[in-house]
């Protein structure tokens, strides 16, 4: 894939975080799958590789594309959720954290009451409060 010299500069990119501004159609996601590839070039485990997408369906689409460079299917792409929900999973597992169920209904309305309560602090909450909360 022949990328251009800015694209190429990202890909390349090994000292900490990088910061991408670029429209819509600009090629971030073909830049993101060669930095992958480069980095497996490289030796780099790609079972130590994350690329992180915030929704289900740029998370299925980036890991077919990177499945397409790398064919052993061992680069993760997940969204910030599932790694998120890996995390927790695994704390529970090496007993860090207790398994906890979700609350009851009337549980979770007591415990968004107390947090609107706590973010307002003394000012009183708006009369719709709870329920944009909730939609939240």
């Amino acid at each position: 894939m022949a990328l251009t010299d800015e694209q190429l500069a990202v890909a390349r990119h090994r000292d900490g975080h990088a910061v991408v501004n670029a429209v819509a159609g600009a090629g971030k996601s073909t830049t993101l799958v060669e930095a992958i590839a480069m980095r497996v070039r490289e030796g780099v485990d790609p079972r130590r590789i994350r690329a992180i997408m915030f929704n289900k369906d740029a998370q299925l689409s980036m890991q077919a594309r990177v499945n397409e460079r790398i064919t052993d299917g061992t680069v993760k792409v997940q969204t910030f959720h599932s790694v998120g929900y890996e995390i927790l999973r695994r704390l529970q597992q090496s007993g860090v954290i207790e398994p906890s169920k979700l609350g009851s209904d009337r549980e979770l309305l007591r415990m968004r009451r107390k947090a609107l309560k706590e973010a307002w602090g003394s000012s009183p909450a708006p009369p719709t409060g709870d329920e944009e909360f909730e939609r939240f």
